[in-house]
């Protein structure tokens, strides 16, 4: 797995992933409306969505990936993305 990148701006953080990480590792249908989706990539809410990720790594025995820090000292531009949804994916 690539490096991932935790974003974080004035007023909260994410951690960015791969669609196709998020559905091969099979927590999809557990992620809240508080976290963005694009197409590509999902933009993991860091207060309860971005758990998901590493507990579906721990629970398969994958070790976590380089975890690259962004801090933002603006509002982030993925958050006007619309929110999560499971229907979305």
């Amino acid at each position: 797995m690539k490096a991932i990148t935790y974003i974080s701006d004035p007023s909260h953080s994410y951690l960015k992933v791969p669609a196709s990480v998020v559905e091969n590792l099979g927590f999809m249908n557990k992620i809240s409306e508080y976290s963005f989706f694009n197409g590509t990539s999902v933009w993991l809410e860091c207060d309860c969505d971005a758990q998901l990720f590493f507990d579906a790594l721990d629970e398969r025995g994958i070790e976590e990936p380089l975890i690259k820090h962004q801090s933002l000292n603006f509002q982030a531009p993925f958050r006007l993305l619309p929110r999560f949804t499971h229907n979305a994916a």
